[in-house]
């Protein structure tokens, strides 16, 4: 992992920038150049090939976070160790760049220190990927209870499956997918058709009560006109006129009449004025004319 790192310069920028305002790592996250790691290591190993070949082509977001998380947890690991075991061995054996390099038989405190960094675990054991594959960072956790580990463990998927399981994984989801999109249009149009029904069934109704309503109408018009006919049959209406006019006129107006004679006002005395009653003018004209 550390020859690939050091020999592509972009991962290696992108990995450890170069301190200063401006690092040249392209703009793109950590998590990028850890996949691109795992491109580096995997694609031509021969355990492995096949099943990142794959990896790539089907798997999710969360598969590919279990295989660049296991690189990010061992560059981590890597980086705490060197920076402690460079603050005890300090300039001791400065220049030496190779275990090779060492000689253990001579007894020194390079080699004393050397030898106790050795013990401590330095050297990291090979990864397998059959057993760590779900690549969670709780093996470096020690502070976890049981209970958070399996709750952590869930929100992984395990990659650690054979090709056609994880074909028919796909396979058996993406039917379930087309399954649920389905059925959710079948219930779609359902409810269109009820929808539809009843939007008809409405207007119908409606129809029948503004029908009922004219009849209702007409009946009551017809049951007026009814009781005014009843009305009138049953109380006719009489033509009269009242032709008296005043006690001392006689209704026979070709009879000589019993009245005195018509005095003008002007002529008579104001007692004669009072006494006697002054005929309307029509009723003057009338006894003019019997005359």
């Amino acid at each position: 992992m550390l020859t690939e790192i050091t020999e592509d310069e972009d991962i290696k920028q992108g990995q450890f920038p170069v301190p200063g305002a401006n690092p040249c790592n392209q703009g793109l996250p950590k998590t990028h150049w850890h996949w691109a790691i795992c491109e580096k290591l995997y694609l031509q190993h021969h355990n492995y090939q096949e099943k990142f070949t794959l990896l790539q082509k089907i798997s999710t977001a969360k598969q590919k976070e279990a295989w660049h998380t296991k690189i990010k947890n061992w560059l981590k690991r890597m980086t705490d160790n060197m920076l402690k075991h460079i603050e005890v061995m300090g300039q001791t054996g400065a220049g030496i760049k190779t275990c090779s390099e060492i000689d253990t038989n001579q007894q020194n405190a390079f080699v004393t220190k050397w030898n106790n960094i050795l013990g401590s675990g330095y050297v990291s054991k090979p990864w397998d990927i059959e057993k760590d594959a779900e690549g969670s960072e709780n093996e470096l956790d020690s502070t976890l209870t049981p209970t958070e580990l399996s709750k952590k463990q869930k929100a992984y998927v395990n990659v650690d499956k054979q090709p056609e399981k994880i074909a028919q994984t796909v396979a058996t989801t993406s039917t379930k997918k087309k399954s649920k999109k389905m059925t959710e249009k079948l219930m779609r149009q359902n409810e269109m058709e009820v929808a539809k029904v009843r939007a008809e069934r409405d207007l119908v109704r409606s129809k029948v009560k503004l029908v009922k309503i004219e009849l209702q109408r007409e009946n009551l018009c017809e049951k007026k006109e009814h009781r005014q006919d009843h009305y009138r049959e049953r109380h006719p209406v009489a033509l009269s006129f009242n032709f008296s006019l005043h006690d001392d006129l006689t209704s026979n107006f070709g009879g000589s009449s019993t009245l005195p004679e018509f005095t003008p006002l002007a002529s008579r005395s104001s007692s004669e004025s009072t006494d006697l009653y002054t005929l309307p003018a029509a009723l003057q004209w009338v006894k003019n004319c019997n005359k």
